[in-house]
């Protein structure tokens, strides 16, 4: 096991790239009602080299309140 600390923008990266929040959100809306965006998609879709501070995602024919 690697003991080395993650910086912040890691540990935050991992919180996105490992889908601890889009599996949250799934669980209450539906898939087909958002699109991740930006960065995070880069990232781990395309093995960007990119680093992403935040999750951009779009809402599809729903309220965005709905998404929170």
């Amino acid at each position: 096991m690697n003991d080395t600390p993650c910086s912040p923008l890691q540990l935050r990266e991992v919180f996105h790239l490992e889908f601890e929040f889009l599996r949250w959100l799934a669980r209450g809306v539906k898939t087909e009602h958002y699109v991740l965006k930006g960065g995070a998609n880069m990232r781990f879709f395309f093995r960007s080299c990119r680093y992403s501070e935040d999750m951009d995602l779009d809402a599809i024919d729903i309220t965005v309140d709905r998404l929170g």
